[in-house]
């Protein structure tokens, strides 16, 4: 830990007391130490200064403190908009523009892309596997269902067909929404690098045609082969067929490693996500051609649009003719048939009501500018400023947000967001802008406010193609603007997780939390336990025993499962550390005993088996602990009913278990014991 120092240590008398002492030292002339003396005056006075000053130097303002958590390569949390999965059903095929609206009272949630919706429902599913066939019915029956995908123990080849009712549309991207089960009491690690995240299964998903089911193009798969819910993104090269009155999508499972097989509680071809913020002004780049641009956001078909293009002095107003087309899947903008061509141009599109805001003020080049937006809940995330390059020029440059003009340069267009208002350098640290200020995008957000209840959401603006649209489950993550006393708490926890494997429980920990898996056992097994022949050690390895939670019994991590912790240990181990995992060893334990009981021995001999059962369910959690004679004997000892216990024999069978003197059972250090079986002698206490 860094030490905590303390500047203002010493109060006046203390200073006073300890510069009398140091007098005879340096000048064995001065022998007067009264205060009528004016040298002691002048001791006192510096005495005094100096207390001011430790005092001062001691202090901690908020600026101080945003400085410190910048070298630590953190800062406070802009405000957090809420999101929610909303379930839309349309009126006829279509597509929904992002940031289209939907409105929970006066609370405005956007589309967080553009999403297409479909007339097809999910009717039924039929799963396909050793077991044989099985048909569900997956129409909304008020509630959610638990259907296991492919099976309770999937090996690979099963497959599960969704029936539909109408076929998907080619050449349009389609998202299918599953949600899976999640209530397992050990939860699975989440994923926040997708990219470098082994998955622990392998699924294609297929379309009935009339050559049979072919595989479509999966262009994302958000769930990882269904371990987490989320979103298969999908999109079809040809026509689907009916089949039983139905369109088939089928998920065909090509390898599989689960530890639990996933579980469907949902799924939705017709369910997005919506995010709590409403867009005042959106900008985007645009490449000219043939006069032409495209957007796909609706503030493009429901608002006011500037077109700026640009040349080597900024970006300038196209003050021509600009023609708007709503189109099946965007909006066309065409500015006539002689346009220009221009391959980086910029769209700026706003609210009406928002043209007043959106003009923010002149620049006066002098340092120290501040402008006032007047824009509640604004958020900094997206938000955009273009500013002239000089007064009356007419030419455009965009500005950048930065936390601090700590690295700005007098020739940098940076400016800072605060308390909602725009502030720009002094010309040393951050250019001052002059000339005319602009909104180019921006947005707003309730934060925690837009929290809202299941069910909330019930008004839209696309009333041509949303027929109806309800939030099923709570509006989720709204946040307000973090203070720095809660920054400082997340980074003093951040101070305390483990991230470089160094001793035995950090290795423990990084692999409990290794993404995307659940973790029953976990034990580094120190070197001594693991001896050569000859008696010696290699010191440099670290031998880690691990065990899934699984729902079926001893389960044996999966290779994927493997890569995945190795690969998650590799970047935090020491230098020359070899990392190995050792497979677990289920170890089976027979027990036998005799007890004498005064009645009820049927009752007696229930909780026998109660007791024993219990006991190795949470001896199985640990791994390489020993099966005690004295447990068992005290747990049975306490058991009502039960007047004496004659005898506890134990028995085990598996490599590497030992027995001591007093009959305890000795596991190796990647073993788990298991009950395998018991039995039991009662008789008569009299």
């Amino acid at each position: 830990m860094l030490p905590d120092i303390q500047l203002d240590a010493e109060n006046f008398e203390e200073i006073v007391e300890k510069a009398r002492k140091m007098i005879p030292g340096i000048d064995p002339n001065w022998t007067d130490f009264n205060y009528h003396d004016p040298g002691m005056t002048f001791l006192e006075l510096f005495a005094w200064m100096k207390e001011m000053q430790q005092f001062h130097m001691d202090q901690i303002g908020d600026l101080h403190r945003r400085k410190y958590l910048k070298l630590l390569g953190i800062s406070p949390r802009d405000l957090m908009p809420a999101k929610a999965m909303l379930t839309v059903r349309g009126k006829t095929d279509g597509f929904l523009l992002r940031g289209s609206r939907f409105y929970a009272d006066s609370v405005c949630f956007e589309t967080a892309g553009r999403e297409y919706l479909s007339r097809a429902e999910v009717l039924e599913g039929v799963r396909e596997d050793e077991n044989g066939v099985r048909r569900f019915d997956l129409k909304t029956r008020g509630g959610l269902f638990r259907i296991p995908v492919f099976g309770k123990s999937p090996k690979g080849g099963e497959t599960f067909a969704l029936g539909l009712s109408a076929p998907l549309a080619p050449e349009v991207e389609h998202h299918l929404y599953v949600q899976i089960f999640d209530g397992y009491p050990v939860k699975r690690n989440p994923v926040e690098d997708r990219e470098h995240f082994i998955p622990l299964a392998k699924i294609s998903v297929e379309v009935l045609t009339d050559q049979g089911y072919q595989p479509v193009s999966l262009r994302e798969d958000e769930t990882q082969a269904l371990l987490f819910s989320g979103y298969l993104r999908l999109s079809l090269d040809r026509e689907m067929k009916e089949a039983e009155g139905n369109y088939w999508l089928r998920l065909r499972l090509l390898e599989s490693g689960y530890e639990t097989a996933p579980e469907m509680e949902a799924i939705s071809l017709h369910t997005f996500p919506v995010i709590q913020v409403r867009t005042l002004a959106e900008s985007c780049g645009v490449s000219l051609e043939d006069g032409a641009f495209h957007l796909d956001f609706d503030l493009a078909e429901t608002g006011e649009t500037d077109l700026y293009l640009k040349d080597e002095k900024g970006y300038r107003k196209y003050e021509g003719k600009m023609e708007r087309i709503r189109t099946e899947q965007d909006v066309l903008f065409s500015i006539g048939e002689n346009g220009e061509q221009a391959e980086n141009a910029q769209v700026f599109c706003y609210e009406q009501e928002f043209t007043g805001k959106r003009e923010i003020g002149e620049g006066t080049g002098f340092p120290f500018q501040e402008y006032d937006l007047g824009i509640p809940g604004l958020c900094r995330t997206g938000f955009l400023v273009m500013a002239e390059t000089s007064s009356g020029s007419g030419f455009y440059r965009e500005w950048t947000q930065v936390e601090d003009f700590d690295s700005s340069g007098p020739e940098d267009l940076h400016y800072r967001l605060e308390d909602g208002k725009i502030l720009f350098g002094d010309c040393f640290h951050g250019c001052a802008p002059e000339g005319r200020i602009f909104i180019g995008a921006c947005r707003m957000s309730l934060g925690a406010g837009g929290n809202v209840k299941a069910g909330a959401i019930g008004a839209w603006d696309a009333v041509s193609l949303v027929e109806q649209a309800v939030n099923e489950e709570s509006a989720c993550g709204g946040a307000e603007e973090e203070t720095l006393s809660d920054c400082g708490g997340r980074m003093r926890e951040a101070l305390h997780r483990t991230e470089r494997a160094v001793t035995y429980e950090d290795y423990e920990e990084l692999v409990r939390r290794t993404p995307g898996i659940r973790v029953r056992a976990v034990k580094a097994v120190p070197v001594t336990a693991l001896k050569r022949p000859d008696g010696s050690m290699e010191e440099s390895r670290v031998a880690i025993a691990v065990a899934p939670y699984s729902e079926e019994e001893r389960k044996q991590p999966s290779p994927a499962y493997l890569a995945n912790i190795l690969q998650m240990l590799e970047p935090r181990r020491m230098i020359g550390v070899k990392v190995q995992i050792l497979p677990s060893e289920y170890i089976g334990i027979s027990v036998f005993v005799e007890v004498t009981a005064d009645s009820y021995y049927e009752r007696v001999r229930r909780e026998i088996g109660r007791v024993l059962a219990r006991y190795f369910e949470k001896q199985g959690w640990d791994f390489g602990r020993s099966v005690r004679h004295s447990e068992i004997y005290g747990l049975l000892d306490t058991l009502p009913g039960v007047t004496a216990v004659r005898t506890v024999t134990l028995d085990a069978k598996g490599k590497g278990v030992k027995r001591n003197r007093n009959g305890d059972l000795l596991l190796p250090a990647s073993g788990l014991a298991y009950l395998r079986d018991w039995e039991c002698m009662i008789s008569s206490a009299e």
